[in-house]
């Protein structure tokens, strides 16, 4: 399956892109891309953000089975 990863606002600036694409098999959980992505870019570790899913704000313990966007969102403010 293609996972998609999108960065927004000071994520995107902090690793220098806006997206990429990664070809997985089988199930992953969330929080295992969220430790991936961790590992491969520190600084995102140290850094505030939610993740959404296919463009739905998602919990760690979600289990992505098919092709998917993965968004890394940073703080934000609503009103």
């Amino acid at each position: 399956m293609t996972i998609t990863f999108k960065y927004f606002g000071q994520i995107a600036e902090l690793l220098q892109k806006a997206d990429e694409k990664l070809e997985l098999e089988g199930p992953v959980l969330v929080s295992e891309l969220k430790k991936m992505k961790e590992t491969e870019y520190p600084a995102l570790a140290k850094t505030d953000y939610r993740i959404a899913v296919n463009q739905v704000l998602a919990d760690t313990s979600l289990e992505i089975k098919t092709t998917s966007e993965i968004a890394f969102l940073p703080p934000f403010a609503g009103g």
